[in-house]
Protein backbone atom coordinates (compact mmCIF):
# COMPACT_ATOMS: atom_id res chain seq x y z
CA UNK A 1 0.00 0.00 0.00
CA UNK A 2 1.34 3.41 -0.91
CA UNK A 3 1.71 5.92 1.89
CA UNK A 4 -1.10 8.38 2.48
CA UNK A 5 -0.71 11.45 0.27
CA UNK A 6 -0.56 12.44 -3.37
CA UNK A 7 3.08 11.48 -3.91
CA UNK A 8 5.31 8.68 -2.61
CA UNK A 9 7.16 9.44 0.60
CA UNK A 10 10.92 9.30 1.13
CA UNK A 11 11.96 8.76 4.75
CA UNK A 12 14.53 11.22 6.05
CA UNK A 13 15.98 9.70 9.26
CA UNK A 14 18.43 12.46 10.18
CA UNK A 15 21.48 11.99 12.37
CA UNK A 16 19.93 11.25 15.76
CA UNK A 17 17.89 8.29 14.55
CA UNK A 18 21.13 6.58 13.58
CA UNK A 19 22.67 7.13 17.02
CA UNK A 20 20.96 8.00 20.30
CA UNK A 21 17.51 7.64 18.68
CA UNK A 22 18.13 4.25 17.08
CA UNK A 23 15.09 2.82 18.87
CA UNK A 24 13.00 5.51 17.22
CA UNK A 25 14.13 4.50 13.73
CA UNK A 26 13.54 0.81 14.47
CA UNK A 27 10.00 1.50 15.66
CA UNK A 28 9.31 3.87 12.75
CA UNK A 29 10.25 1.12 10.31
CA UNK A 30 8.17 -1.45 12.20
CA UNK A 31 5.15 0.84 12.18
CA UNK A 32 5.45 1.54 8.46
CA UNK A 33 5.97 -2.15 7.68
CA UNK A 34 3.02 -3.36 9.74
CA UNK A 35 0.76 -0.77 8.12
CA UNK A 36 1.96 -1.82 4.69
CA UNK A 37 3.04 1.71 3.82
CA UNK A 38 5.51 1.67 0.93
CA UNK A 39 7.96 4.37 1.97
CA UNK A 40 11.34 4.76 0.28
CA UNK A 41 14.51 5.91 2.01
CA UNK A 42 15.79 9.33 0.98
CA UNK A 43 19.02 8.60 -0.87
CA UNK A 44 22.37 10.27 -0.10
CA UNK A 45 20.85 12.54 2.52
CA UNK A 46 22.86 14.94 4.68
CA UNK A 47 22.46 16.50 8.12
CA UNK A 48 19.68 19.09 8.29
CA UNK A 49 21.75 21.40 10.49
CA UNK A 50 19.84 20.91 13.72
CA UNK A 51 20.35 22.14 16.22
CA UNK A 52 23.23 24.62 15.75
CA UNK A 53 23.44 25.69 12.09
CA UNK A 54 20.83 28.45 12.35
CA UNK A 55 22.82 30.03 15.19
CA UNK A 56 26.12 29.85 13.32
CA UNK A 57 25.20 30.55 9.68
CA UNK A 58 21.57 31.31 8.70
CA UNK A 59 22.29 30.68 5.02
CA UNK A 60 23.85 27.28 5.69
CA UNK A 61 20.87 26.44 7.89
CA UNK A 62 18.70 26.67 4.77
CA UNK A 63 21.12 25.15 2.27
CA UNK A 64 21.69 21.96 4.27
CA UNK A 65 18.02 20.90 4.29
CA UNK A 66 17.55 22.39 0.80
CA UNK A 67 19.86 19.73 -0.61
CA UNK A 68 17.65 17.04 0.94
CA UNK A 69 14.56 18.67 -0.56
CA UNK A 70 16.25 18.67 -3.97
CA UNK A 71 17.04 14.95 -3.63
CA UNK A 72 13.41 14.21 -2.77
CA UNK A 73 12.27 16.31 -5.71
CA UNK A 74 14.52 14.31 -8.05
CA UNK A 75 13.00 11.12 -6.60
CA UNK A 76 9.49 12.41 -7.28
CA UNK A 77 8.68 12.13 -3.58
CA UNK A 78 7.66 14.17 -0.59
CA UNK A 79 9.80 14.01 2.53
CA UNK A 80 8.71 11.96 5.54
CA UNK A 81 10.24 13.00 8.86
CA UNK A 82 10.11 11.55 12.36
CA UNK A 83 12.55 13.72 14.34
CA UNK A 84 10.93 16.93 15.57
CA UNK A 85 14.09 18.99 15.04
CA UNK A 86 14.63 17.63 11.52
CA UNK A 87 11.00 18.33 10.67
CA UNK A 88 11.33 21.87 11.96
CA UNK A 89 14.50 22.61 9.96
CA UNK A 90 13.19 21.03 6.74
CA UNK A 91 9.88 22.90 6.91
CA UNK A 92 11.64 26.16 7.74
CA UNK A 93 13.99 25.70 4.77
CA UNK A 94 11.15 24.94 2.36
CA UNK A 95 9.33 28.02 3.63
CA UNK A 96 12.42 30.24 3.25
CA UNK A 97 13.19 28.95 -0.24
CA UNK A 98 9.63 29.53 -1.44
CA UNK A 99 9.27 33.02 0.06
CA UNK A 100 12.77 34.52 -0.19
CA UNK A 101 14.39 35.36 -3.54
CA UNK A 102 17.69 35.79 -1.70
CA UNK A 103 17.60 32.25 -0.33
CA UNK A 104 16.47 30.83 -3.66
CA UNK A 105 19.44 32.51 -5.40
CA UNK A 106 21.81 31.28 -2.68
CA UNK A 107 20.60 27.71 -3.25
CA UNK A 108 21.18 28.02 -7.00
CA UNK A 109 24.67 29.47 -6.45
CA UNK A 110 25.45 26.57 -4.11
CA UNK A 111 24.43 24.11 -6.81
CA UNK A 112 21.21 23.03 -5.12
CA UNK A 113 18.70 22.43 -7.92
CA UNK A 114 15.45 22.75 -6.01
CA UNK A 115 12.46 24.11 -7.91
CA UNK A 116 9.88 23.76 -5.12
CA UNK A 117 6.79 21.70 -4.52
CA UNK A 118 8.12 19.10 -2.10
CA UNK A 119 5.97 18.68 0.99
CA UNK A 120 7.57 17.85 4.32
CA UNK A 121 5.27 15.52 6.21
CA UNK A 122 5.68 14.25 9.74
CA UNK A 123 4.86 10.64 10.49
CA UNK A 124 2.22 11.71 13.01
CA UNK A 125 0.31 13.43 10.21
CA UNK A 126 0.51 10.33 8.02
CA UNK A 127 -0.73 8.08 10.84
CA UNK A 128 -3.49 10.53 11.68
CA UNK A 129 -4.83 10.00 8.14
CA UNK A 130 -4.53 6.21 8.31
CA UNK A 131 -7.23 3.78 9.46
CA UNK A 132 -5.38 2.74 12.59
CA UNK A 133 -8.31 1.24 14.55
CA UNK A 134 -8.88 -1.29 11.78
CA UNK A 135 -5.24 -2.45 11.94
CA UNK A 136 -4.73 -2.77 15.70
CA UNK A 137 -3.75 -6.23 16.93
CA UNK A 138 -2.75 -5.44 20.52
CA UNK A 139 -4.75 -2.48 21.83
CA UNK A 140 -2.94 -0.30 24.35
CA UNK A 141 -5.76 -0.82 26.81
CA UNK A 142 -4.87 0.06 30.39
CA UNK A 143 -1.97 2.32 29.43
CA UNK A 144 -2.24 5.99 30.40
CA UNK A 145 0.10 8.04 28.19
CA UNK A 146 1.29 11.62 28.59
CA UNK A 147 1.90 12.83 25.01
CA UNK A 148 4.88 15.18 24.96
CA UNK A 149 5.47 17.44 21.94
CA UNK A 150 8.25 19.64 23.27
CA UNK A 151 9.10 22.98 21.67
CA UNK A 152 9.81 22.33 18.01
CA UNK A 153 7.27 19.95 16.53
CA UNK A 154 4.25 22.24 16.49
CA UNK A 155 5.94 25.67 16.66
CA UNK A 156 6.97 26.06 13.04
CA UNK A 157 5.77 28.16 10.06
CA UNK A 158 2.03 27.91 9.58
CA UNK A 159 2.56 26.29 6.17
CA UNK A 160 4.21 23.30 7.80
CA UNK A 161 2.55 23.08 11.19
CA UNK A 162 1.11 19.68 11.98
CA UNK A 163 -1.30 20.91 14.65
CA UNK A 164 -2.29 23.81 16.88
CA UNK A 165 0.96 25.19 18.37
CA UNK A 166 -0.57 25.88 21.77
CA UNK A 167 -3.09 23.06 22.09
CA UNK A 168 -2.05 20.14 19.87
CA UNK A 169 -3.94 16.86 19.86
CA UNK A 170 -2.56 14.86 16.96
CA UNK A 171 -0.44 12.49 19.07
CA UNK A 172 -3.39 11.97 21.40
CA UNK A 173 -5.57 11.03 18.41
CA UNK A 174 -3.00 8.59 17.05
CA UNK A 175 -2.33 6.85 20.36
CA UNK A 176 -6.00 6.99 21.30
CA UNK A 177 -6.75 5.17 18.05
CA UNK A 178 -4.31 2.51 19.28
CA UNK A 179 -6.39 2.03 22.42
CA UNK A 180 -4.34 4.07 24.90
CA UNK A 181 -5.83 6.37 27.50
CA UNK A 182 -4.26 9.77 26.86
CA UNK A 183 -3.69 12.17 29.73
CA UNK A 184 -4.85 15.77 29.71
CA UNK A 185 -1.85 17.59 31.14
CA UNK A 186 -0.14 20.97 31.11
CA UNK A 187 3.43 20.09 30.22
CA UNK A 188 3.05 18.67 26.74
CA UNK A 189 4.55 21.66 24.87
CA UNK A 190 7.00 22.81 27.54
CA UNK A 191 10.74 22.85 26.85
CA UNK A 192 12.93 20.03 28.17
CA UNK A 193 16.12 22.10 27.93
CA UNK A 194 17.28 20.59 24.64
CA UNK A 195 21.07 20.92 24.22
CA UNK A 196 21.33 22.80 27.52
CA UNK A 197 21.65 19.34 29.03
CA UNK A 198 25.28 19.52 27.86
CA UNK A 199 26.05 23.22 28.35
CA UNK A 200 23.90 24.14 31.35
CA UNK A 201 22.76 20.87 32.94
CA UNK A 202 21.31 22.58 36.01
CA UNK A 203 18.92 24.57 33.79
CA UNK A 204 17.93 21.51 31.77
CA UNK A 205 17.47 19.53 34.96
CA UNK A 206 15.02 22.09 36.32
CA UNK A 207 13.07 22.13 33.04
CA UNK A 208 12.92 18.34 32.89
CA UNK A 209 11.73 18.18 36.50
CA UNK A 210 9.00 20.71 35.69
CA UNK A 211 7.72 18.52 32.86
CA UNK A 212 7.91 15.33 34.89
CA UNK A 213 5.99 16.84 37.82
CA UNK A 214 3.07 17.51 35.49
CA UNK A 215 3.21 14.00 33.97
CA UNK A 216 3.12 12.48 37.45
CA UNK A 217 0.19 14.68 38.46
CA UNK A 218 -1.67 13.45 35.37
CA UNK A 219 -1.25 9.85 36.54
CA UNK A 220 0.70 8.80 33.46
CA UNK A 221 2.22 5.35 33.09
CA UNK A 222 4.68 6.68 30.52
CA UNK A 223 5.60 9.69 28.43
CA UNK A 224 5.50 9.44 24.63
CA UNK A 225 7.52 11.79 22.46
CA UNK A 226 8.46 12.42 18.83
CA UNK A 227 11.83 14.06 19.54
CA UNK A 228 15.06 12.10 20.11
CA UNK A 229 16.59 14.90 22.18
CA UNK A 230 13.46 15.25 24.33
CA UNK A 231 13.47 11.50 24.89
CA UNK A 232 17.14 11.54 25.83
CA UNK A 233 16.80 14.45 28.27
CA UNK A 234 13.71 13.12 30.02
CA UNK A 235 15.27 9.67 30.22
CA UNK A 236 18.81 10.69 31.20
CA UNK A 237 17.96 13.44 33.70
CA UNK A 238 14.96 11.77 35.29
CA UNK A 239 16.85 10.01 38.06
CA UNK A 240 18.24 13.25 39.47
CA UNK A 241 14.89 14.97 39.03
CA UNK A 242 13.18 12.15 40.90
CA UNK A 243 15.55 12.54 43.83
CA UNK A 244 14.95 16.29 44.04
CA UNK A 245 11.18 16.08 43.60
CA UNK A 246 10.66 12.94 45.66
CA UNK A 247 8.98 10.90 42.91
CA UNK A 248 7.98 7.46 44.15
CA UNK A 249 8.50 5.96 40.69
CA UNK A 250 10.14 6.71 37.38
CA UNK A 251 8.21 7.14 34.16
CA UNK A 252 9.39 5.34 31.02
CA UNK A 253 9.98 7.84 28.21
CA UNK A 254 9.25 6.16 24.88
CA UNK A 255 8.86 7.15 21.26
CA UNK A 256 5.27 7.28 20.11
CA UNK A 257 6.14 4.83 17.33
CA UNK A 258 7.20 2.24 19.87
CA UNK A 259 3.62 2.33 21.10
CA UNK A 260 2.04 2.31 17.63
CA UNK A 261 4.24 -0.62 16.61
CA UNK A 262 3.26 -2.51 19.77
CA UNK A 263 -0.40 -1.90 19.06
CA UNK A 264 0.05 -3.10 15.49
CA UNK A 265 1.47 -6.39 16.76
CA UNK A 266 5.25 -5.89 16.73
CA UNK A 267 7.42 -7.85 19.12
CA UNK A 268 8.79 -5.62 21.92
CA UNK A 269 12.20 -7.13 21.16
CA UNK A 270 12.24 -5.33 17.82
CA UNK A 271 11.53 -1.87 19.21
CA UNK A 272 14.68 -0.94 21.15
CA UNK A 273 13.15 -0.69 24.62
CA UNK A 274 16.39 -2.03 26.09
CA UNK A 275 18.17 1.14 24.95
CA UNK A 276 16.19 3.33 27.37
CA UNK A 277 17.58 4.16 30.79
CA UNK A 278 14.30 4.17 32.69
CA UNK A 279 13.01 0.61 32.85
CA UNK A 280 9.92 -0.03 30.70
CA UNK A 281 8.69 -3.13 32.55
CA UNK A 282 6.20 -1.17 34.71
CA UNK A 283 4.73 0.28 31.52
CA UNK A 284 4.50 -3.15 29.93
CA UNK A 285 2.86 -4.47 33.13
CA UNK A 286 0.22 -1.73 32.92
CA UNK A 287 -0.35 -2.65 29.30
CA UNK A 288 -0.65 -6.35 30.10
CA UNK A 289 -3.04 -5.66 32.97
Amino acid sequence: MQAVGQKPLALYPGCSLLSTGAAYLASVRETLHLLGLAVKDLTDWNCCGASSAHFVDPELAVLLPARNLAIAEAMGADVLTACAACHHRMVQAEHDLSTSDTMARAAMEAGVAYRGGVRVRHLLSVLDETDLPGRIRRPLKGLRVACYYGCLLVRIPRSGGIDDPENPGIMERVLGACGAEVADWQGRTWCCGASLAATAPEVAGDLVQRVLVQAHRAGADCIATACPLCQLNLDLLQGAAATRAGFERLLPVVFFTQLTALALGASPRRLGFEQHLVEVRPMMAALAG
